[in-house]
């Protein structure tokens, strides 16, 4: 079977259907307005993302240097989320699109993420389930098993392949954390798209799809989607 005629018949030629990162970006652009200084947190060199010209100033952060080499920024700065060189009440929005997985102290980075924000400003995230079959493989391997898989599946090379705590991915652990910063949860959902991982062989894509329509069929399963979207508000 061939993955990407697959790929076309359940998933790209099926009217109203969006990808996860098409998802995920329409809850940042709806809540933007052409004043707003805008935070991309762990931005990276390739963003999915680019709000230049769209807002008043889009600024990066990420641990790697790559950072610097982002044209999508206006402002680039290489540092951790836990410690950032910004002033209190500074953005009107900040996103982590799978970010939070790699923070070793997610409440005090939730903590900073708040104090850079204005009052009213808002923090939204994409992040892996814990309780997805992706992460909890990725759990119990050793991280060079990480980069050789990701250099299969998926064509990621070493210095694409970050550490992972997952100290904050699931729906209850993120609204615990984010809360305890001060912030007011806004809207939570948990998402299953395609079965990205899975998509080398046939086989294996039709196993991700049979899960996929399995843990979107019904609420009661969803805390085993793949990945967790939520949107904060700081108070």
């Amino acid at each position: 079977m061939d993955v990407d005629n697959l790929h076309k018949r359940y998933y790209l030629n099926k009217s109203g259907w969006v990808d996860g990162t098409t998802q995920f970006k329409r809850m940042i652009e709806t809540r933007l307005s052409p004043e707003y200084k805008i935070l991309d947190i762990g931005a990276g060199k390739d963003s999915n993302h680019n709000y230049k010209g769209c807002v008043r100033c889009v600024v990066g952060i990420d641990i790697s240097e790559d950072v610097l080499d982002n044209s999508n920024l206006d402002e680039a700065y290489q540092c951790c989320v836990t410690s950032m060189p910004f002033e209190d009440n500074c953005f009107d929005l900040a996103f982590a699109d799978y970010t939070i997985e790699h923070l070793p102290e997610p409440i005090k980075a939730a903590q900073e993420i708040y104090r850079v924000l204005k009052p009213g400003g808002i923090f939204i995230i994409r992040a892996p389930n814990l309780l997805h079959y992706t992460v909890l493989i990725s759990r119990f391997t050793p991280y060079s098993l990480h980069i050789l898989l990701r250099a299969k599946l998926q064509g990621k090379q070493e210095e694409d392949t970050f550490k992972t705590y997952y100290r904050c991915n699931t729906q209850r652990q993120v609204k615990q954390v984010f809360e305890k910063a001060g912030f007011t949860l806004e809207h939570l959902e948990m998402v299953e798209k395609e079965p990205s991982y899975l998509m080398k062989w046939g086989w294996t894509f039709m196993l991700g799809l049979f899960y996929e329509r399995l843990v979107n069929s019904t609420k009661w399963l969803e805390n085993f989607r793949a990945n967790i979207f939520a949107v904060f508000r700081k108070g």
